[in-house]
């Protein structure tokens, strides 16, 4: 029976031979990946819209601190 919602964080990594075995014999009507770095050295991000789906949103920190879903970082030095 698959999941209602499978969330996967850091999903930059999902397409690593192992982690990609996992992802893709979990079942769920609803797939989401998270990640703020969609880069990886082998190219083979481009696997995730198999596992996971289309990219569906992109956003920058600082939109998020706008948006009141971040609190805005203080460096001290």
């Amino acid at each position: 029976m698959p999941w209602g919602l499978i969330i996967f964080d850091e999903a930059q990594w999902l397409p690593a031979p192992g982690n990609s075995l996992i992802a893709n014999s979990l079942l769920a009507h609803v797939k989401i990946g998270l990640t703020a770095t969609p880069l990886r050295e082998d190219e083979n991000i481009k696997s995730l819209i198999y596992m996971i789906g289309p990219q569906l949103y992109v956003g920058s920190w600082r939109k998020f601190v706008e948006m009141g879903y971040l609190a805005n970082p203080k460096c001290i030095e």
